[in-house]
């Protein structure tokens, strides 16, 4: 996770452990923005700007975080909705603090392996429940 005033050289670093995204985060753990590796590049199109850039100048705000009991179709949605290869998981209301990350990947994985597994068993995958 990254804070908002996190400068250019610790949000490389921590992309490069981590390179699908990141969450930037306020003192009480709350989900601002996600930084992802496109952010960095287009960031590296201005080399005078490099020194003076922090966290929350690159972070995509807006984005719409998972919530644990999410299912497994609201997820395939949210990851369409914000483009992102990960998005952070925050607990509910009212707090919104991030539990986690989830990759894009992983999602698409289960989603896949519940619908052949229930094409496997002649289940109408329409009619089924989405988290397995």
């Amino acid at each position: 996770m990254l804070q908002p005033g996190d400068r250019l050289p610790e949000v490389v670093e921590s992309l490069s452990k981590n390179p699908h995204a990141l969450p930037v985060v306020d003192a009480q753990d709350r989900v601002l923005g996600v930084v992802t590796l496109q952010e960095l590049v287009l960031a590296s199109r201005s080399p005078d700007l490099l020194p003076l850039i922090v966290a929350t100048d690159l972070m995509r705000g807006g984005v719409t975080p998972l919530k644990p009991d999410d299912r497994l179709d609201r997820a395939m949605e949210l990851f369409v909705e914000n483009d992102l290869l990960a998005l952070p998981v925050v607990d509910g209301p009212p707090e919104g603090r991030i539990v986690g990350i989830v990759k894009r990947a992983d999602v698409s994985s289960a989603y896949l392996r519940h619908v052949q597994g229930a094409a496997a068993l002649g289940i109408n995958v329409s009619e089924s429940d989405p988290t397995g």
